[in-house]
């Protein structure tokens, strides 16, 4: 007798973000997570409020993850609620992972209707960023409004996944919640393009294919060129590492609005010759494999999925303490952290490791193992810890639908 085997059943799970902006945050951590997730009890859609042309849809259909373009941008809530509704219903969703507060609050809209449906809420910046400033500005009044909308909604999601201790402070303190509500997972990476890297020897001859100086140390930084990561802080850094090292290198890696500014200080400074800006670049693990000490300093981080990427290939980093990296670098063991806005504080960690051959080997080491905490894999175990959670709650214990 033929013995039928039963197909394994799966869950139904939706990741709703707002967009699939190539480079994103957000999007490359989700579609580096995707395979794993699929070799989980939950079958996973994404269904995005806004479709771009030339996002990452196209990849992700290649890789036979259902995508639903709602069609809605943030400000349409009425039609991303009701196609977001009718695509729960349609094919059974247990779970809406909303990827961001605007997410959040269209699927706590959806669950007024669908009160089965369980919301995991993600989110993955500091709640306190973008409220302060002059309320005539309308970047300003929609930070507050969204943050208002949240303390009167959050209470309603099954859980909350915060990317850092420092989000997770942020939710204690903006919106009066604790564990077991809310949940710390960090953002995870695939790190095995960056393995490669770390046993690099020749590092001149891998600077010359990168069109990098060969000669003496290399110092990188790896970044969106926005204010918030306070690039004259890293140059004024320069100026200081450069009175020490004299042959010192720098390499700025990114693309933004921030650049004629960046490139007017680098003059005026006389940075010139020491400092190199790329552009865009997509060979970021060898930039990595090339680099001495990797440096950030940013004003604010609510992660800082880059100095993974660092660490990954057996580089130290030296970057500000301003949230995020805190939960990353180990301070004095394969990294430095340093006060937001200290140029001479960033100059001496850096000077202090490439002074040092013998910690900077130390902090090789380190670095590499303490990026495996932060793996793709590592990550999925969490979201799927969390999944678990908020399914198995009674459905007398599943909190009541709000009014958004």
């Amino acid at each position: 007798m033929t013995t039928v085997k039963k197909a394994k059943k799966t869950i139904p799970v939706v990741h709703l973000t707002d967009g699939l902006t190539r480079g994103g945050g957000i999007e490359v951590t989700l579609t580096q997570a995707l395979a794993r997730l699929g070799r989980t009890r939950y079958r996973i859609h994404v269904a995005v409020l806004e479709r771009k042309p030339n996002d990452l849809g196209g990849q992700l259909l290649s890789a036979g993850v259902p995508l639903h373009d709602l069609g809605a941008p943030w400000f349409r809530t009425f039609w991303a609620t009701l196609r977001l509704a009718r695509l729960v219903r349609r094919e059974g969703i247990a779970l809406v992972h909303a990827n961001n507060p605007a997410c959040i609050l269209v699927a706590l809209r959806v669950k007024r209707f669908v009160p089965a449906l369980r919301v995991v809420g993600h989110l993955r910046g500091l709640l306190s960023l973008g409220v302060d400033g002059d309320p005539r500005r309308s970047r300003v009044r929609r930070a507050r409004r969204r943050l208002e909308q949240l303390r009167r909604t959050v209470g309603f999601l099954d859980r909350i996944l915060c990317v850092s201790d420092a989000v997770r402070r942020s939710v204690e303190e903006e919106l009066g919640l604790v564990a077991p509500l809310v949940e710390v997972v960090h953002n995870g990476r695939d790190l095995a393009p960056f393995r490669r890297y770390r046993d690099v020897e020749d590092r001149a001859s891998s600077r010359r294919r990168l069109g990098f100086p060969s000669m003496g140390p290399l110092v990188t930084l790896v970044a969106r060129l926005g204010s918030e990561k306070d690039f004259d802080t890293f140059l004024r850094a320069v100026c200081h590492v450069r009175a020490a090292i004299a042959s010192a290198r720098f390499v700025i890696v990114g693309e933004g609005r921030q650049r004629p500014m960046i490139e007017a200080r680098i003059a005026e400074l006389g940075l010139r010759e020491a400092v190199t800006l790329t552009g865009y670049r997509s060979d970021i693990p060898e930039i990595m494999g090339a680099t001495d000490v990797f440096c950030l300093t940013s004003t604010s981080e609510s992660f800082g999925n880059v100095l993974v990427e660092a660490m990954a290939a057996g580089v130290p980093c030296v970057s500000t303490d301003c949230g995020g990296p805190a939960d990353i670098i180990t301070d004095g063991v394969d990294g430095y952290l340093v006060p937001v806005g200290d140029a001479e504080a960033v100059a001496r960690a850096i000077v202090s490791i490439l002074d040092d051959p013998e910690k900077m080997a130390r902090m090789r080491a380190a670095a590499a193992r303490k990026s495996e905490d932060f793996s793709i894999d590592a990550m999925v175990e969490g979201w799927v810890r969390v999944y678990d959670e908020a399914l198995d709650l009674g459905a007398g214990a599943s909190a009541a639908a709000p009014v958004v």
